[in-house]
């Protein structure tokens, strides 16, 4: 199994600003973890495309996921 190769800011944002809808959601679990969850136009309510205890980690996941 390989490596993912490392995204770029630069790809990311162009990611972010081809998106017709995106929404970031930052949950506050018990015992103070955080978890940020990213929906795309695509995605429904109950499953999001990325979810990481980053923001960036969890647009990173959304696009990987959208890349196939």
């Amino acid at each position: 199994m390989s490596t993912p190769a490392i995204v770029t800011d630069k790809e990311l944002l162009a990611w972010i600003l081809r998106q017709d809808r995106l929404r970031i959601e930052r949950w506050h679990h018990p015992g103070g973890r955080e978890s940020v969850s990213v929906y795309t136009a695509l995605d429904d309510e109950d499953d999001p495309s990325g979810r990481a205890p980053t923001a960036r980690a969890a647009l990173v996941q959304a696009y990987r996921n959208s890349q196939g």
